[in-house]
């Protein structure tokens, strides 16, 4: 069991998820969103909803539209929190790359394409569909 409580409401997961998704601890989203540790603590375990202002500074924070903090939010919203920071991280990489060797840039491609092989010939975990 993870110690988590079961039943979250979805802005509970979804804040969990993002804040977890970007390797940010529950104090650097408070401080980060102007609002205390405390606050972000109980709407992630799903004893507080937070105001209209609290959603929309943790979202602001977290680079995420408001809505999708909000109560009606489901797993497939939480992929697409996760899904537009790896394309953040991906556009901020591809940059990177752009600017080096063309020999390293294919050393780089040949890693990464040995990566993807090595992990979709992972065997799967039961109940967890692989994405992609």
């Amino acid at each position: 069991m993870s110690g988590e409580p079961a039943g979250l409401p979805p802005e509970a997961e979804l804040l969990r998820l993002a804040r977890k998704a970007m390797g940010l601890s529950q104090q650097a989203v408070a401080d980060g969103a102007g609002v205390s540790r405390a606050m972000v603590q109980a709407i992630e375990y799903g004893t507080r909803t937070g105001a209209d202002e609290t959603i929309a500074a943790l979202a602001a924070f977290l680079r995420v539209s408001p809505d999708r903090l909000a109560a009606e939010g489901d797993r497939p919203v939480a992929a697409a929190v996760l899904a537009e920071k790896h394309a953040r991280e991906a556009d901020g990489l591809a940059a990177r790359i752009a600017g080096l060797d063309p020999a390293v840039q294919a050393t780089i491609m040949e890693f990464l394409d040995k990566a993807e092989a090595a992990i979709a010939a992972r065997p799967r975990r039961k109940g967890r569909p692989r994405a992609g």
